[in-house]
């Protein structure tokens, strides 16, 4: 899936990933808004 305009979103939750997983952290939003393709 091509997102536009999520290059902030993408960074910060490739920084988050790649970071120590010290926290948990959770990725809301409206039913089919692609939360899990982003993830990906």
């Amino acid at each position: 899936m091509k997102f536009f305009n999520r290059e902030k979103e993408i960074n910060k939750i490739l920084s988050i990933i790649e970071g120590e997983p010290n926290l948990i952290y959770f990725i809301y939003g409206s039913l089919n808004s692609g939360k899990f393709n982003l993830t990906e």
